[in-house]
This record gives structure tokens, C-alpha cells and sequence, in this order.
């Protein structure tokens, strides 16, 4: 699994990650979101 991790492809905009072995797309802005917009991340 972490070499599939690895073979992460970004868009051409850079707004979105993709794994083709692992059939799976995130959007970096939703991914921030989640991560800086709670506030969690400074704890």
C-alpha cells in the first residue's frame, strides 16, 4: 500500500490528487478545509 500511496498523481489545475491503483480522487481545497478550518491542527 505505500507504494501505490506514492504514485499520486496532482492535477493540472493542482486542485486535485489522484491514486489509479487505488481508484480514489481528493480536491486539495476540500481537504484543507477540513483540516484548517476546524482549528483541530493547532492542537
Amino acid at each position: 500500500m505505500p507504494t501505490q500511496l506514492a504514485e499520486v498523481e496532482v492535477s493540472p489545475s493542482g486542485y486535485g490528487l489522484h491514486w489509479e491503483s487505488l481508484d480514489a480522487d481528493l480536491a486539495v481545497p476540500a481537504l484543507m478545509s477540513q483540516v484548517f478550518g476546524s482549528g483541530a491542527w493547532l492542537n
